[in-house]
């Protein structure tokens, strides 16, 4: 496992704040393997993730100072987290290897971002926009089937079907001004998924 408290180096001084983007970042992976018999193998991996801080370097200038688009004096706290499980069993017949890998993903971000950028030609004022906070969920699934051939003879094969399941989802609460139009504010939400599957066969 991996633990770390690492020292930030920007500060906001609409907050009085030095140093923001400081995190806590933290690794743990387990692995097992079980044999209940000689020609039998089942393995379990998890990994689980985890770091957070208290701002970000986003939008920060040369000298390390962050000026937050919208609101200046508006915390950026951060995330970013993700588990990973895995399952894979085998077994060995006398001619070929039959293999099972199931694996589950998911991973969630968040953070602030704020933008200044030119809308229309001067005079009109910069447009700033300020997504506080945006957010992402994404989980898949897949699934491995796989036959390998087995011996020492001439010809090799290898044979398999893959499926994958995922899905994503945006959440981002967002305000905006300048532009020459009024401020405002709103709130954003997306969900995408997809599904694939795969068949492959090679022998040699």
């Amino acid at each position: 496992g991996t633990y770390a408290n690492l020292g930030g180096w920007i500060d906001q001084p609409a907050t009085g704040l030095n140093n923001i983007n400081n995190q806590k970042l933290w690794d743990v992976r387990a692995k097992m393997l079980w044999t209940p018999v000689a020609e039998a193998s089942i393995k379990a991996t998890v990994e689980l993730h985890r770091n957070e801080g208290g701002g970000s370097d986003a939008s920060a200038d040369a000298n390390y100072n962050l000026t937050l688009a919208v609101d200046p004096t508006a915390r950026t706290p951060f995330s970013s987290d993700f588990d990973i499980y895995n399952l894979t069993a085998s077994y060995d017949f006398p001619a070929f290897t039959l293999l099972s890998s199931s694996s589950y993903v998911n991973s969630k971000t968040s953070g602030v971002i704020g933008l200044t950028y030119a809308s229309a030609q001067p005079p009109v004022p910069l447009t700033e926009f300020l997504n506080n906070p945006d957010t992402r969920d994404d989980t898949s699934y897949s699934q491995e089937i796989r036959l390998a051939s087995r011996g020492s003879g001439p010809f090799h094969w290898v044979a398999g079907a893959f499926y994958k399941d995922q899905t994503l989802g945006y959440t981002t609460q967002y305000e905006y001004s300048g532009g020459g139009g009024p401020p405002g504010a709103g709130l954003s939400i997306d969900n995408e998924g997809s599904k694939s599957t795969s068949f492959f066969a090679d022998g040699a």
